[in-house]
């Protein structure tokens, strides 16, 4: 975390930079995301400390959240927390540094409102080949979203990244505007054979990009 100081703080120079560091990738390294079990499995549902199923709209019921209450205190703590301080500084830019043990090659998911479009999205794929970490370019991901030149366009996840991405979220029973950043994106880097140093170094440089094209 510490070598990553100097590009948060290029970014902070020009806009506020709220962090949540107990997400990734120390919340995989701690086993902290899903508390409900001890190692995740495919055959158990996981509850994400980062479900935000309580406050995203069901599609088939506009109006209405998918889930009537946090699926665990620490989900609630943390999306209590991003509305917190979206109230006071209506986010623009959310950047999720993700890794996934299940991967062989890594794609960027762009929630915001220009999707697959994001010129951002596009220079973190570029950014990420450069540095080392091989891209699905196109196909699908495991979860059978469709790939485009590396990206992914907005998905229905019920994530802390869709919470951030929402123009209208559901609190107490009320629709209210959502957080609603322009860009929203999560780097999804292939973990299982890539040494930590070396995925380190291509978080860092992503960080460094953004904060060259960043407008604030």
């Amino acid at each position: 975390m510490a070598a990553a100081v100097p590009a948060l703080a290029a970014l902070a120079q020009r806009m506020p930079v709220v962090l949540i560091p107990l997400a990734n990738p120390q919340g995989y390294v701690r086993n902290w995301r899903y508390l409900n079990m001890q190692k995740w499995s495919p055959d158990a549902e996981a509850q994400s400390v980062g479900d935000s199923s309580h406050l995203l709209e069901d599609p088939e019921h506009p109006g209405k959240a998918r889930a009537p209450a946090a699926s665990s205190p620490e989900a609630d703590a943390i999306t209590r927390y991003i509305l917190h301080w979206s109230a006071d500084y209506p986010p623009r830019y959310s950047i999720d540094l993700h890794e996934d043990n299940l991967l062989e090659a890594g794609y960027v998911y762009s929630q915001g409102k220009l999707g697959a479009a994001d010129p951002l999205a596009a220079a973190a794929v570029k950014t990420l080949a450069d540095n080392g970490i091989a891209i699905k370019m196109d196909g699908q991901t495991r979860f059978e979203e469709p790939i485009q030149g590396g990206i992914v366009g907005p998905v229905t996840d019920s994530s802390v990244d869709e919470l951030m991405s929402a123009a209208r979220i559901v609190v107490d029973g009320a629709v209210r505007p959502g957080p609603a950043a322009q860009t929203v994106l999560v780097f999804e880097t292939p973990a299982r054979d890539l040494p930590l140093e070396k995925r380190r170094a291509a978080h860092l440089a992503l960080l460094r990009r953004l904060a060259e094209v960043i407008k604030p």
